[in-house]
């Protein structure tokens, strides 16, 4: 089975879910589909990026597993600053 109509089975599910539930927990389902929405770009985002490391990786070096670590810790604290 394709793992993006997986995805799309389980996503319609859930919002089949809370759809049974929108009238009678209004606030809830809203919170709930907000958080996917947000949570369904930064994947989307991800993606993205993971292409643009996919199409450029022949152009670069391998990195160790201590560099990454480091550029992720400075990255993270560079996001946090920017909060």
């Amino acid at each position: 089975m394709n793992p993006e109509t997986s995805e799309n089975i389980l996503e319609e599910y859930i919002y089949s879910k809370l759809n049974n539930y929108e009238t009678s927990h209004p606030n809830i389902v809203s919170v709930w589909r907000e958080y996917l929405k947000v949570k369904k770009i930064s994947y989307m985002k991800a993606i993205v990026d993971c292409d643009i490391m996919i199409r450029n990786i022949s152009n670069h070096r391998d990195v160790s597993p201590e560099t990454i670590a480091f550029l992720y810790a400075l990255f993270q604290v560079n996001n946090d600053l920017n909060s």
